[in-house]
C-alpha cells in the first residue's frame, strides 16, 4: 500500500470519527462528542459476566467523553495497563467501549505484513483461549481470526478488513485457562 493510500484511508477513518454519529438500538449515543485521539484506552465497561456467570449490562449508551461513567463492573480493566486486572469466569464475557478514542487501522508499509492496532493486556496461561470481537457501532460485531493466547496480544484490524472500531468484546471459549484483563489499548 502507498503512501497515499495510507494518508487516504487514515484521512477517511477520522474523517468518520468526527463526522458520523451512528446510531443503533443498543448505543443510542456513540460518544462523539468531545473525542480525544491522545487517549488510546478503554473507558467504559459495558457488559461483563460475573462470578455467577450472569452477564450483566453495564450502559444501553455510550455516554459522551468526559461525562460520568456508570458505576459498573470491573472498572480495573478501564485505562492503562496497571497490572489491577479482572478475570473472566469460564464461558463469560467483557465488553469495553471507547467513549473518547478508537482503534483505528493503520495499514501496513509492506503487503501482508501485520501492523498491529490493539493490544489486550493481561497474564494470560498456556491454555488460554478467548474469542475477540470488534464494532464500531456496538451492535454489530466481527470475529477476529486470531484468538487471545497470549499475555499482552496485539491484533490487527486488517485481518477483517476494518478500518475504525469503538467496542471490543473478549468471550472466553469455555475451554483452558481462565482469560484475565487488564487493559485494552488502541496503538
Amino acid at each position: 500500500m502507498g503512501t497515499i493510500d495510507l494518508q487516504l484511508r487514515f484521512l477517511l477513518a477520522a474523517w468518520l470519527l468526527v463526522a458520523c454519529d451512528a446510531s443503533s438500538p443498543d448505543v443510542d449515543n456513540p460518544g462523539s462528542d468531545g473525542f480525544n485521539p491522545a487517549t488510546a484506552t478503554g473507558d467504559i465497561v459495558l457488559a461483563f459476566t460475573d462470578a455467577g456467570g450472569v452477564t450483566q449490562t453495564c450502559s444501553d449508551t455510550l455516554p459522551v467523553c468526559g461525562d460520568p461513567l456508570p458505576q459498573c463492573g470491573p472498572n480495573e480493566v478501564l485505562g492503562a495497563p496497571d497490572a489491577a486486572s479482572f478475570t473472566l469466569p469460564r464461558g463469560g464475557r467483557l465488553d469495553i467501549g471507547f467513549r473518547c478514542a478508537a482503534i483505528v487501522e493503520r495499514g501496513s508499509p509492506n503487503p501482508g505484513e501485520l501492523t498491529f492496532d490493539f493490544r489486550i493486556w493481561g497474564a494470560q496461561q498456556p491454555t488460554t483461549n478467548a474469542i475477540i470481537e470488534v464494532s464500531f457501532d456496538g451492535t454489530t460485531y466481527q470475529s477476529l481470526p486470531t484468538r487471545l493466547t497470549a499475555s499482552d496480544q496485539s491484533f490487527d484490524l486488517s485481518e477483517l478488513s476494518l478500518d475504525v472500531v469503538r467496542f471490543v468484546r473478549i468471550i472466553d471459549t469455555g475451554a483452558g485457562d481462565l482469560v484475565t484483563i487488564d487493559a485494552i489499548e488502541a496503538l
